[in-house]
């Protein structure tokens, strides 16, 4: 995450309690739906070809890159297209045919403005993409806020997320003006086997969170109202967003401390459990703090409709607690070499998450219910990834 990336997450925390003032939690509901099928096209339509897109060095290397992900481009807008003829002809609803359009154009906008996003990274072109980032966040929290008053959709909500980062990046991204040179026959390839280790491990790991944590807003919309949905994710965007900031600088600080030492296994050992028992500390305090004060706060910030929102926040922020606990044992996975076995727990412990979540639902109980479990499950899951880096760690140690 960029300076820019973390004061634009900023920019939309400032923004919630005014949007949540203008939308309803119904159509808040009915955003984080769009929104989470909006990720999984974006995310499925790089094929994980972004990182080898910041890493290759020659220019015709990133332009056979970028070729293919305009390609995937292209297929979505002849498929959009054709969806949306379809409709006409079958005489559906205007309101349903420019439902589809604006949903698909901010698909768009978004896979064009990730692939610019990954070129202005390369290019090192760090002061102007978080100038981008952050007045690109501004512009969509003003958008929502304004328009909304207006229209207050989750369409709205769906288009400003994407649609200025997409119109910023367009206009300053200067490596996307720079003359293109074909790739030679079988560069690429080589290229992609190359950093086949990112494709293989990363790519998926991050299809499957974003399948798990997308997954549980779609189950849930599927057996209670969009109003309930909505408190969810709201809950889980104020959950994760700042966890988020907090994760990545929590993340250069070991990685900083790793460097001071070594890679000494004895040391490293050392060290990582000292910043856990720190953390450890710091989250119970934390904890206590914000279930003492969450009740008033929450209905503060978001106003009396969104006070529901409480109970989820309540039990979602469990599992981020434990998350930011193991966080300088998971920094140390590529250092003892544990990425197969890191793919696997994220396999599992996912797919666990999910079917306990979906499950819960389909026997009848409560969305506030399936969430507590879904709390218990993800902290346990934390637990034993926490305890499988320790141990792996630890045998490194004696070995060394």
């Amino acid at each position: 995450m960029t300076v820019g990336g973390a004061v634009a997450q900023l920019i939309g925390l400032v923004a919630i309690p005014f949007i949540t003032r203008v939308y309803s939690p119904e159509e808040y509901g009915r955003f984080g739906v769009y929104a989470t099928y909006l990720g999984w096209l974006v995310l499925l339509s790089n094929i994980g070809l972004m990182q080898p897109l910041i890493i290759v060095r020659k220019r015709y290397q990133e332009n056979a890159i970028v070729r293919i992900l305009s390609k995937i481009n292209s297929i979505i807008i002849i498929s959009a297209t054709l969806w949306i003829l379809y409709l006409v002809a079958a005489q559906q609803s205007i309101d349903k045919i420019v439902e589809y359009i604006l949903f698909f154009g901010a698909v768009l906008f978004g896979i064009r403005g990730n692939i610019n996003q990954q070129l202005m990274i390369k290019g090192e072109e760090f002061v102007k993409l978080n100038a981008v980032l952050c007045l690109a966040a501004f512009l969509s929290a003003t958008s929502k806020i304004v328009i909304g008053g207006y229209c207050p959709t989750a369409l709205v909500l769906l288009v400003a997320n994407t649609f200025f980062v997409f119109l910023l990046m367009e206009c300053f991204s200067g490596r996307k003006n720079q003359r293109a040179t074909r790739a030679r026959k079988g560069e690429l390839r080589a290229t992609i086997r190359k950093h086949k280790n990112f494709l293989l491990y990363t790519y998926p790991q991050t299809i499957l969170n974003a399948a798990t944590s997308g997954g549980i807003i779609i189950v849930a919309s599927l057996f209670v109202s969009n109003a309930q949905v909505g408190f969810l994710s709201m809950a889980n965007l104020l959950a994760t967003a700042p966890s988020s900031i907090l994760l990545h600088a929590l993340q250069s600080v070991v990685l900083a401390e790793i460097s001071k030492i070594g890679y000494s296994t004895a040391n490293l050992r050392l060290q990582i459990m000292r910043i856990t028992w720190i953390l450890l500390a710091l989250m119970v305090l934390v904890s206590v703090s914000f279930r003492l004060l969450s009740d008033q706060v929450v209905s503060w910030i978001l106003g009396d409709e969104w006070s529901d929102t409480t109970i989820f926040l309540s039990f979602l922020f469990v599992p981020i607690v434990a998350q930011i606990v193991v966080r300088p044992l998971v920094v140390c996975v590529p250092i003892l070499k544990m990425q197969k076995e890191l793919l696997a727990y994220e396999l599992i412990s996912g797919s666990v998450r999910f079917l306990v979540f979906a499950m819960s639902l389909v026997a009848g109980d409560s969305l506030v219910n399936s969430v507590k479990s879904l709390a218990i499950v993800s902290v346990l899951c934390y637990s034993v990834l926490g305890l499988l880096i320790y141990s792996r760690l630890t045998n490194a140690t004696k070995t060394s």
